[in-house]
């Protein structure tokens, strides 16, 4: 349902903003990173894997896989919200 899903990405953004503020970057954000809690709150994992979800890169990240900044974690957060809408991975 839509009120779930906004919910959820308010909550993935909202961890994003932390993160960032202590200059942190995920740089392999999808759903499969994101758990939910048994109060049903979602948790980002999955940090500092160098292995990217090409699905999920944004463009200049296949020219620099080490590449990882608020910009990438946008991106990424932008293609996990898709999942999320289309219940599908981008560019399937």
């Amino acid at each position: 349902p839509l009120g779930i899903c906004l919910q959820f990405g308010k909550e993935i953004l909202n961890g994003l903003m932390f993160l960032h503020k202590h200059e942190v970057y995920h740089g392999d954000l999808k759903t499969p990173n994101v758990l939910l809690s048994i109060e049903k709150r979602t948790r980002i994992t999955d940090f500092g894997s160098l292995a990217r979800t090409v699905t999920h890169c944004p463009p200049e990240m296949h020219e620099n896989p080490l590449l990882c900044n608020e910009k990438t974690d946008v991106y990424e957060f932008a293609m996990t919200m898709f999942e999320l809408f289309a219940l599908e991975w981008p560019f399937k």
